[in-house]
């Protein structure tokens, strides 16, 4: 007599977060899409990477806002999909029972952003306290027409 297998949760569990993050992913690249028609609505030629006429603020804002939107629908899909399956009381927005998980995250984001702070400070003192001046051969010619000037383009771009 064959016993009925168990179902897999660690696949089932595997497989539902590789859709949900393809879901987020894919609504956040529709967002994104249908937010730069709007702004092409407002002006012909403006983009989410060149919005025209937008202050910079509103543009990142609304950037956290859209990423905010895909990821919440990821969310509610993969609550919905696992309601009335063992792993339903695991998906919430309840603090885990283990507090370490909230003590490292403001860790690790608190020196990351001291770090980019650092950074930030040497570029600067680095920028303002030196008179660097770039080699000629390292440069791009001004006139991109000739034909050397083509080529120098073409390598400029590969290196990026």
């Amino acid at each position: 007599m064959q016993q009925a297998r168990k179902p897999d949760m660690l696949r089932y569990a595997a497989n539902l977060s590789a859709v949900a993050a393809v879901l987020c992913l894919g609504l956040t690249g529709a967002l994104h899409f249908v937010a730069g028609l709007s702004l092409r609505l407002l002006h012909a030629g403006a983009t989410l990477q060149n919005p025209v006429g937008i202050p910079e603020w509103v543009m990142g804002l609304w950037n956290v806002v859209l990423a905010g939107t895909g990821v919440m629908a990821a969310f509610i899909f993969v609550r919905l999909m696992v309601k009335g399956s063992s792993l339903a009381g695991r998906i919430s927005f309840a603090f885990p029972q283990d507090g370490i998980m909230w003590l490292l995250l403001p860790g690790f984001l608190g020196v990351s952003l001291v770090l980019n702070m650092i950074v930030s400070v040497l570029q600067r003192m680095l920028a303002s306290s030196t008179n660097y001046q770039i080699p000629q051969a390292v440069q791009l010619p001004d006139d991109l027409s000739t034909a050397h000037g083509q080529v120098a383009a073409v390598l400029h771009h590969q290196g990026e």
